[in-house]
């Protein structure tokens, strides 16, 4: 019965569950005041106050389940992004190393090429592989000459070019 209420709600009107949440529970609130203050906002029997206080509970029972729902359709979509990300990004790195060989780039160079990539500066790529700022600029120079760019932005983008090209020649499988 409750697979068959949340598909009802299909989890895209959620709003429906909360407002009656919300509704209910103000309707308990409402109860529980003219319980302890004999203040009355509204006058109603009993027995009617007892039917609020179970609808009430089983909408705000609902409402948890229906959140439950969605936060394991939503952690498990995250999952699938993650993975899909990070096969992507492996991916892409196997794409590049592959174009770097085409290149001819030194080791030194496809490193540089890999930082310069991930958007590092030149001063950043110094300190990180404990080279002069004019090594790493001589290092961007050489890698510019053999991919035939002309800065960064270009190398980015032909390599990105030869990676989609890449995927075109592929066998289709």
């Amino acid at each position: 019965m409750i697979k068959t209420l949340l598909r009802f709600f299909d989890l895209h009107q959620p709003r429906l569950i909360y407002f009656g949440c919300v509704f209910f529970f103000l309707m308990f609130l409402s109860g529980s005041v003219n319980e302890l203050t004999n203040c009355s906002l509204f006058s109603c029997n009993p027995i009617w106050h007892e039917i609020i206080e179970t609808v009430s509970l089983l909408v705000i029972s609902i409402g948890g389940l229906a959140f439950w729902q969605m936060y394991k359709k939503v952690y498990s979509r995250n999952e699938t992004i993650e993975k899909q990300l990070k096969m992507a990004s492996e991916s892409f790195y196997t794409l590049a190393e592959a174009q770097f060989s085409d290149w001819r780039l030194s080791a030194a160079e496809k490193e540089v090429a890999i930082f310069s990539l991930k958007g590092l500066s030149i001063s950043e790529i110094a300190d990180i592989r404990k080279t002069s700022i004019g090594t790493v600029k001589a290092q961007c120079s050489s890698i510019y000459k053999k991919a035939k760019v002309k800065n960064r932005t270009h190398l980015i983008s032909v390599l990105i070019d030869e990676i989609i090209n890449f995927e075109d020649r592929a066998p289709n499988s």
